[in-house]
């Protein structure tokens, strides 16, 4: 990693921990017990207006699918960062969440590729999820990714937003990824 990396990856951890503080310092503040709450007739004129939205209670998610979901989430935020330099150490990670035909196309594929060539980094951070099928034994899911590409001996930077379809199985309790593909 360079130092100009090393240095904007220590300001952003700096920058969420005093984000992270400033909230916790300001929950207090935010939040009000429903247990303290007069009831509707009790309350003549707010006294304190709140710039902080309701709450939106949202139907949670089964076990099976928020299980599908975190492996969803994770396995596609590796799985599409990748750096010349590392000898696809990103995919290679995956392996013990990929079904036995995934990991066998993943490993011919790192097998035909070269490592020669410019520099080509890639940095994605999951932007969006959504369940698009689910069952017990079977999940598909679409993740939207941001991605920051650099290439090259300059180190040009681009921005995308891409989207890809996850297919996982259950297999023996665990979720298991069975088909990576971009969404065009």
């Amino acid at each position: 990693m360079s130092r100009r990396t090393k240095i904007t990856v220590l300001l952003l951890v700096l920058l969420l921990a005093l984000l992270l503080w400033w909230l916790l310092r300001r929950k207090e503040e935010i939040v009000t017990p429903v247990q303290n709450q007069p009831a509707a007739e009790e309350q003549a004129t707010p006294t304190k207006t709140s710039l902080v939205a309701p709450l939106v209670v949202r139907e949670s998610a089964s076990e099976e699918e928020a299980g599908a979901v975190a492996v969803a989430r994770m396995f596609a935020e590796r799985y599409t960062s990748f750096s010349s330099e590392s000898d696809f150490a990103n995919v290679r990670d995956l392996f013990p969440l990929m079904t036995a035909s995934l990991l066998a196309k993943e490993e011919a594929r790192i097998h035909a590729a070269g490592t020669e060539g410019a520099y080509l980094g890639i940095t994605s951070s999951v932007v969006t999820i959504a369940t698009v099928e689910m069952d017990e034994a079977r999940a598909v899911v679409d993740v939207g990714l941001q991605r920051q590409i650099t290439q090259g001996e300059e180190r040009v930077r681009e921005t995308r937003y891409e989207t890809l379809r996850l297919t996982l199985i259950q297999e023996e309790g665990e979720w298991l990824v069975s088909v990576a593909a971009w969404l065009k």
